[in-house]
């Protein structure tokens, strides 16, 4: 019998998970995913539909652990920029207690207002701060304390819909 050289190669468990990635995404034409050996601890996904990017950030864990080995996984969205605004409007879409988000420009920048229904939201709340374990807030309250301060969204209440607001300068 003739002797056949066979060379076994095992891969390592986080170059397995790359290849998963890499195979979740190989007919994706919005999303690439780079893994090189210089860095063979971390892969990146170039998405190209910054929606797509958001949803994928949110969906896919910062790393993968292996025992003693982290793999990273960092999300790359293309340059195209999704605004304060459109992220709001995309991340309450179809949300009856969103009325709409607005755009001002003005003198050196411009202001963004994510605008609630003036709607009262209750929810069970065991904070001492409430002697029947019911919390009472606005929407809007709501919001502010849900979304970090470094959103450069101002959260406010509509008193009239976001389509009659008009802005004289």
């Amino acid at each position: 019998m003739p002797e056949t050289n066979v060379e076994a190669k095992l891969s390592s468990p986080w170059y397995v998970q790359v290849q998963k990635i890499k195979a979740l995404f190989a007919y994706d034409a919005e999303v690439s995913v780079v893994y090189d050996d210089e860095d063979p601890y971390n892969v990146r996904l170039y998405v190209d539909n910054p929606t797509k990017a958001d949803a994928l950030d949110t969906l896919m864990p910062d790393k993968y652990e292996f025992g003693n080995v982290t793999l990273g996984v960092d999300i790359v969205p293309s340059n195209e920029e999704v605004t304060a605004e459109q992220r709001f409007r995309i991340a309450f879409d179809g949300n009856p207690v969103f009325s709409g988000s607005i755009s001002v420009d003005v003198p050196g920048g411009k202001f963004t207002y994510a605008v609630f229904e003036p709607d009262v939201a209750q929810f069970r709340n065991d904070d001492i701060s409430s002697a029947f374990g019911v919390a009472t807030m606005t929407y809007e309250d709501v919001a502010r304390d849900v979304f970090t301060d470094d959103s450069g969204v101002f959260i406010c209440s509509d008193l009239v819909s976001c389509d009659e607001v008009e802005f004289v300068e």
